[in-house]
């Protein structure tokens, strides 16, 4: 039997097919990856907003230290040192967040890659399919065209019967 000449075609969707379904679980996989990173996100603020209430709560202290009728030298040295651990720590944290924001844009920027790819490959699908259809349906005009023409070829090829003279 004579093969197709639209099969590599066929052959070729097949291919695109599996990729496109490997690209669809690397996307379900990217946006977890997302997800993740935002969670993370989240996590990081709320502890950078923690190591801010407790500058805040320290710094509120030594106002009320310094406040105070009586102030000790030693108490005063102690919380402001605490204070400078403080202040590392919030930076600290400030620095955490700006990471995991930029954790998040880079999860975002390869899901928004694999959603291109996707758009890509759904592009070259309809196009391999499209000329695919349009090979089958020459094929099978011509198929129809030879099947005409055989029919002609034999009904020409009959003996017609004479008129008797």
């Amino acid at each position: 039997m004579k093969r197709k000449r639209s099969a590599v075609w066929h052959t070729l969707i097949e291919a695109k097919t599996r990729q496109r379904r490997r690209v669809e679980a690397e996307i379900a996989i990217a946006q977890q990856g997302v997800a993740d990173a935002q969670a993370a996100a989240q996590d990081s603020e709320d502890a950078c907003e923690r190591a801010h209430e407790r500058l805040r709560g320290h710094i509120d202290r030594m106002d009320q230290l310094i406040a105070a009728p009586v102030l000790l030298a030693d108490a005063y040295l102690r919380y402001d040192a605490f204070r400078g651990e403080l202040d590392d720590a919030v930076v600290q944290a400030e620095h955490d967040v700006a990471a995991a924001h930029a954790a998040v844009a880079e999860r975002e920027a390869e899901l928004k890659a694999r959603r291109q790819a996707l758009a890509r490959l759904d592009a070259m699908l309809d196009q391999c399919r499209k000329t695919a259809g349009r090979i089958d349906q020459q094929e099978a005009t011509e198929r129809e065209l030879a099947t005409e023409e055989e029919a002609v070829e034999a009904i020409l090829a009959r003996p017609r019967p004479r008129a008797a003279a």
